[in-house]
């Protein structure tokens, strides 16, 4: 594992994507509080229940498309957004990326629990079989998952060990991608992945096998 060249960052930008259909089925059961009469506030409340859904819709890939890709690592540093093309041509895209990169070792940031199966799922979606195996077993070899160690935010251990601040947080990709600032989307998704392979490094003298 000491070879840093196999060694490569992943990241995801992740945005809502929910069918008409299956917004009416996930809302279907929002309904104002027991004991309110007032129909402005009822449908408040009913409107609050559907914002609270659509919030976290970008974080599942039952509702969520992958808008973005970062990896990175010595020799590679590379970004792709989906800007036009399709999350499908975005997919087949990464695959081939991490195919034809050689690396061994994939790091993610909470990668077991997010990157990975949202990667997966979104390729079942789209019928991707792909080149590069995802390391979707909970404790793949060839996973290393920076979240078991360095658990709080991204930005806080960016600042602890020096590197190049985190730009932004999660919360702004939304608003990035309904403006249409794609550049800025792939820096912030970059940075991420940067981020993520410096502390990967960090890790290397004390990881075994």
């Amino acid at each position: 594992m000491q070879n840093e060249a196999r060694i490569m960052a992943l990241d995801i930008e992740t945005f809502a994507d929910v069918p008409m259909d299956l917004y009416a089925e996930l809302t279907a059961g929002c309904k104002g509080r027991t004991g309110t009469n007032d129909p402005v506030k009822i449908e408040a409340q009913i409107k609050a229940k559907q914002d609270a859904i659509m919030d976290k819709a970008a974080l599942s890939p039952l509702t969520g498309r992958v808008v973005s890709w970062a990896v990175y690592s010595e020799k590679i540093k590379r970004v792709v957004v989906d800007d036009g093309g399709g999350e499908e041509a975005l997919l087949l895209e990464l695959d081939s990326q991490l195919a034809k990169s050689g690396c061994t070792y994939i790091a993610t940031k909470h990668g077991r629990m997010f990157d990975i199966p949202f990667l997966a799922a979104r390729y079942a979606i789209h019928g991707i079989a792909p080149v590069y195996p995802l390391p979707l077993k909970k404790y793949d070899p060839n996973h290393i998952d920076i979240e078991d160690v360095f658990s709080e935010r991204l930005g806080l251990w960016a600042m602890r060990f020096g590197l190049p601040a985190k730009l932004g947080g999660g919360g702004d990709v939304a608003a990035l991608v309904e403006a249409e600032k794609w550049e800025e989307l792939g820096e912030y998704n970059l940075r991420d992945a940067e981020i993520t392979w410096e502390l990967a490094m960090r890790l290397l003298p004390i990881l075994k096998g």
